[in-house]
């Protein structure tokens, strides 16, 4: 999966992550009593919506939402901007949120989406990425039981099966 500072997440390094995401999710259900028709899983538009697939799928838990965000400026590698919001989201009654990113680097993004869900008076109950920085103090950032299936060295930039194919046109 390394190569200098960029990361290559193969097909199926993202099925087995999200097979663990989904294991650790299926026991946080359990262990708590949480039943799957009072869970709404959240995509954060556009890196989690293959995860947000893939562990609907997984789960059974067929509840899922999209949040259209942007934290990059561009598809350039570290062209970051600053995290907003692009569309409201309609309002749903499950009280309890999964949220779903491809990558944990600042902690930004599960901050803003963290305080929408408060101010709609949701409980996020996990917070999953695929990978996180491995820089980040996540005891800082994140308030809710975490999980990721991969950790990348700090400042890497990764890159996901369903883009390689633009990685290979643009470095030919």
């Amino acid at each position: 999966m390394y190569k200098n500072n960029f990361n290559y997440m193969s097909w199926e390094e993202f099925h087995l992550g999200c097979m663990n995401i989904n294991q650790k999710l299926l026991s946080l259900l359990d262990e708590n009593h949480y039943q799957k028709e009072d869970i709404m899983l959240v995509g954060i538009a556009r890196g989690g919506l293959p995860m947000l697939t893939c562990i609907s799928h997984l789960s059974g838990i067929k509840n899922t939402l999209t949040i259209h965000m942007r934290m990059t400026n561009s598809d350039q590698p570290f062209d970051y901007g600053t995290v907003k919001c692009l569309l409201e989201f309609p309002k749903f009654n499950e009280k309890n949120v999964i949220i779903f990113d491809d990558v944990l680097y600042k902690g930004n993004t599960f901050n803003y989406v963290y305080s929408l869900m408060e101010k709609i008076q949701k409980r996020v109950i996990l917070y999953s990425t695929l990978v996180k920085d491995e820089s980040l103090n996540i005891l800082n950032h994140i308030q809710v039981p975490y999980y990721s299936s991969y950790i990348i060295k700090s400042e890497s930039w990764i890159y996901f099966p369903w883009e390689l194919e633009n990685v290979k046109k643009n470095s030919i």
